[in-house]
């Protein structure tokens, strides 16, 4: 729902910086909260959970207080009398659209490869370095702050110089890069060099393949295409943790960070197939993706 906010109060032009901010801000949230949860831990595991809770309920009415309608009269207007009702074939049919398709399958083999990455990453640590709980948690604070920088500050400036598509393509072969050095790393500072690339990859694509399927769609179809997009994002976690943990297991440390550089690299012959050179904004279809019911009164 935030990000398909962003989209109704940003041109094509902007979106792409301003959901790079939703990551950031969403990363910045997963550095501050571990140590935060950690420190009020002191006074009871129950403690962080009524904080959060806390938290939840400002931001509640702050939302309801402060925030507007991102639908402006005109836009409204415009919208009048239809609504796109999202079903299961209207799904399907999403991945034999043009552009659309090409991009929600990148989005589920990337989500699968790196959901691989984190969910695994702590058992890696430990079977791999030898890692407490404690240093795993820097560790990926670093890979937080990276991540946050990224998709904060670097999305929207690459974005001025470099064709979406051409970003979402080396990003791709970057991570293939990344995800074999992550399987090979000797030792924690070889580790560490691996993670920056790492984390400034996966924080442009996440952000990239969002922004892009906005574009591919018409200004109605965006927050069902984003819905379809987290489903797809959340239906590889459903994989992953048991998938990398076999793997891990199975065959050893190395195991899940070479999975995962298998399955990019057959991502980035398909992206340079399907992607590079091949998508552009002017590609917006004019017919609607989802079905449009009529809403009478």
């Amino acid at each position: 729902v935030a990000q398909a906010y962003i989209s109704d109060v940003t041109d094509a032009n902007n979106r792409t910086k301003w959901l790079g901010m939703i990551g950031a801000a969403f990363g910045l949230g997963f550095i501050i909260g571990p140590v935060t949860g950690g420190l009020l831990s002191q006074w009871g595991f129950a403690v962080p959970a009524f904080a959060a809770a806390g938290l939840a309920l400002i931001n509640l009415i702050l939302v309801a207080a402060w925030l507007p309608e991102s639908l402006t009269a005109e836009k409204q207007g415009l919208l009048t009398g239809n609504k796109h009702a999202i079903s299961i074939p209207d799904m399907f049919k999403a991945l034999h659209r043009p552009f659309t398709g090409s991009l929600l399958v990148s989005r589920f083999f990337f989500g699968l490869a790196f959901a691989i990455f984190q969910t695994v990453f702590s058992l890696y640590a430990l079977t791999r370095f030898n890692l407490s709980a404690a240093q795993t948690g820097y560790v990926l604070t670093y890979v937080g702050v990276l991540s946050v920088i990224s998709q904060g500050y670097l999305v929207g400036r690459l974005i001025r110089l470099i064709r979406e598509d051409v970003l979402i393509t080396g990003s791709v072969f970057a991570m293939t890069i990344c995800l074999l050095g992550w399987a090979l790393a000797p030792s924690i500072p070889a580790l560490l060099i691996v993670l920056a690339p790492t984390s400034l990859a996966g924080g442009l694509l996440n952000t990239l393949l969002s922004s892009s399927l906005t574009k591919t769609v018409t200004p109605q179809e965006i927050g069902g295409i984003l819905g379809v997009a987290t489903s797809i994002d959340s239906l590889t976690r459903v994989f992953a943790p048991a998938l990398g943990g076999v793997l891990l297991a199975s065959f050893g440390s190395w195991a899940p960070g070479l999975f995962g550089a298998l399955i990019l690299f057959g991502l980035s012959v398909y992206v340079w197939n399907n992607i590079l050179n091949h998508f552009s904004i002017s590609t917006r279809p004019e017919t609607q993706l989802f079905q449009t019911v009529e809403i009478k009164d």
